[in-house]
């Protein structure tokens, strides 16, 4: 259970994404959005809970205190990271007020054997951001078996453009138009391949995960 609850105010957007178990993250800016967002897609089934603890500590002026990291990320493998999400501007700007907090949280992980770790819109606002906005929304879509398996007997080991992948596997052209989510569920799940730093289209190439 968080900590402290989000709640909307007017100096910043507020909301919530889906988490693995079907729980609501919450969130209190856009780049806190977009953070979850690449990492429900690059970790869909990562445990994430926001607002998670108090940490105390002691401020350089001798005042004792609490400081509440934004997200606990517990993966599949690896250590849980304990995160902060700040803008770059605001972390140079504020690290003298940050300072004391920061490394009480770095203190705090360790003990309990996580990492902590800031995060600003230099790792969040990468490439594959824009391409997990659009894909996450597929990991949720019911997968149609028959239409996967035509396309993956088409694209075997040879990457291929998604338009022409459809051809080939989609004789009926009514078919297609079903065929074309079925590619995006396999890309945002994991079974399929593509430069996920590049925009994502009907020319991109995509190809079989390696296993």
């Amino acid at each position: 259970m968080p900590v402290r609850r989000i709640r909307g105010n007017q100096r910043s957007v507020t909301g919530a994404i889906t988490g693995a178990d079907g729980n609501f993250i919450d969130f209190e800016s856009l780049l806190e959005r977009d953070f979850l967002v690449l990492t429900r897609f690059r970790y869909p089934t990562a445990k994430i809970e926001e607002q998670p603890l108090r940490v105390p500590y002691v401020s350089a002026l001798g005042r004792k205190s609490h400081y509440t990291p934004d997200f606990l990320v517990e993966y599949d493998r690896g250590l849980p990271e304990l995160i902060e999400v700040k803008p770059a501007k605001m972390l140079i700007e504020k690290r003298d007020e940050f300072r004391d907090r920061f490394a009480a949280a770095a203190e705090f992980a360790e003990e309990k054997g996580w990492q902590f770790i800031i995060r600003s819109e230099i790792d969040i606002r990468v490439p594959m951001l824009r391409n997990a906005h659009f894909l996450i929304h597929y990991q949720a879509l019911k997968p149609k078996p028959e239409l996967c398996t035509r396309l993956l007997q088409v694209i075997k080991d040879n990457p291929i453009p998604v338009s022409e992948l459809i051809s080939i596997a989609i004789r009926d052209a009514s078919e297609r138009y079903a065929a074309i989510p079925q590619v995006w569920h396999m890309l945002a799940t994991g079974i399929l391949d593509a430069d996920l730093n590049a925009p994502l289209n009907q020319a991109s190439l995509v190809w079989v995960q390696a296993r």
